[in-house]
């Protein structure tokens, strides 16, 4: 099940990712890169989302969606601000309440994602989407606990 992707996943995982870059470059103006040398990730100075090449299809299409979750939060300005302390205009987190805040965005941006999807029509297995966040959002939680000990 979490093996290769068969001829059928990978064309669908190709049309929904498509589909998601589509989305967020009319919706947001923002474009996605496919790259080998950048962790994935939303850059709004840029107005880009780096997606790494070496994952597969399915879980580029995981972490577009995650990222376009930043994404909205980023596009909704001073509502964004009121709502989360903002610490990555490259400066590091400072204080227990950055950090929680920080975390509280990444699950955020996992549920929006999903959410993205379901608008789009996209179908995603939840079992491999949940596992996915749980190993991403362990390493953010291992962060807030013990911040100089980054998983």
């Amino acid at each position: 099940m979490f093996g290769r992707l068969t001829t059928k996943q990978v064309k669908r995982f190709t049309k929904d990712f498509d589909r998601v870059v589509n989305w967020v470059k009319l919706w947001h103006g923002v474009s996605v890169e496919i790259v080998s040398r950048k962790e994935t990730q939303y850059d709004p100075e840029e107005r880009k989302i780096f997606i790494e090449k070496k994952l597969d299809l399915r879980h580029r299409l995981y972490y577009l969606l995650h990222e376009v979750g930043h994404v909205v939060f980023d596009s909704q300005g001073s509502e964004y601000e009121k709502k989360f302390v903002k610490t990555w205009n490259g400066r590091a987190a400072r204080g227990k309440q950055a950090r929680v805040e920080v975390l509280r965005e990444e699950v955020l941006a996992w549920e929006f994602g999903s959410n993205v999807a379901e608008q789009l029509g996209i179908e995603i297995d939840y079992k491999f989407y949940n596992r996915y966040i749980t190993k991403n959002l362990f390493s953010y939680i291992c962060w807030v606990v013990f911040p100089n000990k980054w998983v």
